[in-house]
Parts: structure tokens; C-alpha cells; sequence
């Protein structure tokens, strides 16, 4: 399969918006342990995702609005049921070699109506929650991490190729 001009840009996004998710879950776990409460403001993991220099940077500003985290946070927040451990437990067999079927098929889950903002944020909020779930897995941890940053950048290149064209572009 090959990659489009788009693909660096998309897994920037990808991967810091997924850096920032599992950074922010790390600091609620802390926070449950020290204070007992496991309240890690959204602002705090971005703050410290920017401080280590994993910012978003993409070259086009309607690309980074058609992968708007706010609103995969929105979708997080609202439909949490569907982003929780308990989910990931009763749904998927994760493991390291079925991290790209599963991305795939939930893709084709999202996307099967038609691909606008909410479902790019609700794939987006899907791959990072995962993530983090991952993180804390031992049998799977950061290579987990990896691979669902790649496999999530592939779908979005690959399928939403012509969607990306349509709503972002590049600037030359």
C-alpha cells in the first residue's frame, strides 16, 4: 500500500494526539495513588506533551481542523462507556499481531456510514484511548503504542484518502 503526501502529517497528528492520551491516563493513575482521585485535566497531559516537544506541527490548517482533538476529547467524554477498559475487554482480543485487524475493523465500523469531522475525531478518540489501555498491559505496552499509531495513520491514508484531499489539501 502506498503512502500519500499526506501521511507524515497524519501521523503527527496520530501519534501525539496518542502520546497525549496515554501521558494523561499515566498522570491519573498517579494522581489515584497520591491524592486518590484519578482527575488529570486534559490541559495538564497537553501542557507536558508540549513541554517534551511532541507538538502537532502540520503544514495546513484545515488538516489539523478535519483532526480536531477537541472534539475526539468531546466524543471521549460524552460516550466514555464506549472508550473504557470494560469495552476493550469484552470487544477485543488484543494482541501485538492483531492491532492492525482490529484497527481495520473498527475503521470500516465508523466509516461504513460516510466520513465527516465527528467520525475522523471518533477513529482518532478510538486508536489513542486504545492506547493507553495498551500502555498498561504488559504483554503489549509501547510496541502497542507504536503499532496503533502506524495502523491508525495507514487507515487514514489509505481509506480517507480522497476525503483528506476534499477537506485539507497540502499547501505547496
Amino acid at each position: 500500500m502506498s503512502k500519500t503526501e499526506f501521511h507524515p502529517i497524519v501521523f503527527d497528528i496520530v501519534s501525539s494526539y496518542t502520546r497525549h492520551k496515554v501521558l494523561q491516563r499515566q498522570f491519573s493513575t498517579i494522581l489515584q495513588k497520591i491524592r486518590g482521585e484519578a482527575s488529570c485535566p486534559s490541559q495538564l497531559a497537553a501542557l507536558v506533551v508540549k513541554f517534551l516537544g511532541e507538538e502537532i506541527v502540520a503544514e495546513n490548517q484545515r488538516i489539523k481542523v478535519a483532526f480536531s482533538t477537541a472534539a475526539a476529547d468531546r466524543i471521549i467524554a460524552e460516550h466514555g462507556e464506549l472508550f473504557s477498559d470494560k469495552a476493550y475487554e469484552k470487544n477485543f482480543r488484543v494482541s501485538l499481531k492483531r492491532i492492525p485487524s482490529i484497527v481495520d475493523e473498527m475503521g470500516e465500523v465508523i466509516f461504513k456510514e460516510k466520513q465527516h469531522v465527528g467520525t475522523v475525531a471518533a477513529f482518532l478518540a478510538f486508536g489513542a484511548t486504545l492506547a493507553a489501555y495498551c500502555m498498561e498491559k504488559d504483554d503489549l505496552e509501547a510496541e502497542a503504542v507504536e503499532r496503533l499509531v502506524e495502523s491508525v495513520t495507514e487507515y487514514f491514508d489509505y481509506h480517507l484518502r480522497s476525503w483528506l484531499r476534499t477537506n485539507g489539501g497540502l499547501v505547496s
